[in-house]
């Protein structure tokens, strides 16, 4: 089990993302498809550990993951939220208030707390007219 389950859940089923980012658009894990349409969101797990606690050796022991959701968005796309870096920093907006500092049963994981970590790197390519950013979380979950 891993900490983008959640991530991906409240993604997906945000409504202000989705009126941007279609769901068949929003996937864990590889960005290198080349035919991958924009803009999409891309939810990859950055480390994993067990958090040190007394009861970390118990079956319901805590993990920390540091989660990154990256956006990615072309130049000439004329999306909602707007073309270009433009448009990576409102989906990115959007993206921390869907997430941010949830807790509860999500997507069947028990999620003791997402924190909203670092923005960035903002990146582009001119080749491409490719611009994407980040966002991560610090995700604290239980085993089942």
């Amino acid at each position: 089990m891993s900490a983008t389950l959640p991530i991906w859940y409240l993604i997906s089923h945000d409504a202000a993302v989705l009126a941007i980012v279609p769901i068949e658009r929003i996937k864990e894990g590889d960005v290198s498809s080349p035919d991958m349409q924009m803009p999409a969101i891309v939810i990859t797990r950055v480390s994993s550990l067990p958090a040190n606690t007394i009861a970390m050796l118990e079956p319901y022991a805590l993990n920390r993951e540091h989660v990154q959701v990256t956006v990615l968005n072309k130049a000439t796309v004329a999306a909602p939220a707007g073309p270009g870096k433009k448009g990576c920093d409102a989906l990115i907006a959007l993206v921390r208030k869907a997430c941010a500092n949830q807790r509860g049963n999500i997507a069947g994981v028990a999620v003791s707390s997402i924190l909203p970590d670092v923005i960035g790197p903002d990146l582009a390519d001119a080749a491409t007219g490719l611009y994407t950013g980040s966002v991560d979380f610090i995700v604290y979950w239980h085993n089942a």
